[in-house]
């Protein structure tokens, strides 16, 4: 609107207006997309509309779609006309409208309720115009889990090989994935399990992430049992994640038995019981023979050849014995079968003892061994004493006599130690000062146990005698050890007895 008005001193006023109508250029742009949740791997179409709302016609117009990251240009109607993503709309008269449609496909993989936005812009005469469309990508994983042998069937005793092979078909990662094999324990002893932790009969693996299309293998060495007959095992394998995904399979073996021969094979086994022995003591032995073969073994012989620091004592079943050489005919030892003897031999002289012993038979398997026994010359016997827990009070009466006096709630035990074949037991009895001046005993020689001893709830209050000594693994003997101990009511009795003079010749009297 403009106005104009005048005066003049001479003239009448004047006024007078004039309206102009300015018109501005606009446009507006809109965007939908088909679907507001798409899975990983999918496609989503967008629609594009766009419109002249202005007053005027519009030239040099261009759309230009800036497609989010995760996604991939799949078509559009109309195509664009630079690159993927122009359009050179060019002329747009008043009222006039478009349509685009645009198809991406959501990447794979991608971080499952990621949010992509796809924003559109209109463009040209000094207009930009934006509009957006937003989706929400989901994806999961999806794993598949197998498991081959090699060679299947397998021979007893030999290298059987397993393959695993773990997938993730899925569209999203899976994280901390555990692969868990249970395998066979008594058929199957693992020799390589490609960095997996063994416990008990299952093997595990942890991996932090399997990527969507991304597959491990892995690689199981093991050796299988010798069976007598032909074996099926059966091994199972699972898989799991964190997103849920879960996957099973298993795989069965068959394990062949060697081919039946008929023939024995024999071995032979000796093992001494003590060793090293102190002393010339006995040696027990034990030796087991076994027919490992698949055919009878007739007429058995074991030998058994002692060196000269040994001597046959006795054994089960007896042998027939010729100076240093026993010799046992058990008959016939079945397939599978075996059976034991026990020897028992008496050292004559110190060092190492070699003993031999060897086994044949009829059909001409034959097994041999042996067993070294070190004879320790141990003449020293072990030494023993007391030990008092509690209050305890030493009195030495004439330099050579000590009294231990001890109240009620004291109590001993006994200490032994031997410095080379080690202590074998320990014996202990007890007396008790009567009124009479007479020792009476109050139980004889028993075996210490390591048990506590509690005076004065044997015979309450007075004078008490233990003697007690040890005995080696050797066979030596301690001396016997002896102590008197006093239990008191009241401490003036311990001035009072230590005082009394002969009581010092009691311990003869008994």
């Amino acid at each position: 609107m403009n106005n104009v008005s005048f005066n003049s001193s001479d003239a009448e006023k004047g006024y007078d207006e004039e309206e102009t109508t300015v018109i501005y250029p606009n446009a507006s742009i809109e965007k939908f997309a088909s679907r507001a949740i798409v899975e990983a791997g999918e496609t989503v179409n967008f629609t594009i509309t766009y419109y002249n709302s202005g007053e005027i016609n519009l030239t040099g117009m261009r759309i230009l779609d800036k497609y989010p990251l995760h996604t991939t240009f799949v078509s559009a109607d109309p195509m664009p006309d630079i690159g993927n993503d122009t359009w050179v709309i060019g002329n747009l008269s008043v009222g006039e409208e478009g349509k685009i449609n645009v198809t991406l496909a959501i990447d794979t993989p991608i971080d499952n309720g990621s949010l992509l936005i796809n924003r559109v812009y209109l463009y040209g005469n000094g207009i930009k115009k934006e509009a957006n469309a937003s989706v929400t990508a989901i994806s999961h994983p999806e794993l598949a889990i197998n498991k081959t042998d090699s060679p299947d069937p397998v021979k007893s005793g030999s290298m059987l090989n397993y393959t695993i092979v773990v997938e993730n078909n899925g569209t999203g990662n899976a994280t901390n994935v555990v692969i868990t094999d249970v395998f066979n324990q008594s058929m199957l002893s693992i020799v390589d399990c490609d960095n997996g932790t063994i416990n008990g009969n299952m093997i595990i693996w942890n991996i932090s992430k399997l990527a969507s299309g991304e597959n491990i293998t892995i690689k199981i060495k093991a050796i299988v049992a010798t069976v007598d007959v032909n074996t099926t095992i059966l091994n199972y394998v699972n898989v799991t994640c964190n997103e849920g995904s879960y996957a099973e399979d298993n795989e069965t073996t068959t394990i062949l038995a060697p081919p039946y021969l008929g023939y024995p094979f024999l071995e032979i086994e000796k093992k001494d019981k003590v060793d090293p022995l102190y002393g010339l003591n006995n040696e027990e032995y034990e030796i087991v023979v076994r027919n490992i073969g698949d055919g009878m073994a007739t007429n058995v012989t074991i030998v058994d050849s002692m060196d000269d620091g040994m001597e046959f004592v006795n054994a089960t079943p007896s042998p027939i014995v010729n100076q240093s050489r026993l010799t046992w005919n058990i008959g016939n030892l079945d397939a599978g079968e075996s059976m034991t003897i026990t020897l028992y031999v008496k050292m004559t002289k110190y060092g190492v003892r070699l003993n031999y012993v060897n086994v044949t038979c009829e059909e001409g398997s034959y097994s041999e061994d042996n067993e070294t026994t070190e004879v320790i010359n141990d003449s020293e016997p072990p030494h023993s004493w007391k030990v008092f827990h509690g209050k305890v009070e030493n009195v030495s009466i004439g330099g050579y006599y000590i009294l231990h006096y001890i109240p009620k709630t004291t109590f001993i035990t006994l200490a032994t130690v031997d410095n080379l074949s080690g202590v074998d037991h320990v014996y202990y009895r007890i007396w008790k000062l009567g009124n009479d001046s007479k020792w009476h005993l109050i139980f004889d020689w028993k075996e210490y146990f390591g048990e506590e001893i509690h005076l004065y709830e044997m015979e309450g209050y007075g004078k008490y005698e233990i003697e007690f000594y040890s005995v080696d693994k050797a066979g030596n003997v301690e001396k016997v050890e002896w102590n008197d101990v006093y239990v008191y009511e009241e401490e003036e009795e311990i001035k009072a007895t230590s005082s009394h003079a002969p009581l010092l010749l009691l311990r003869t009297q008994k």
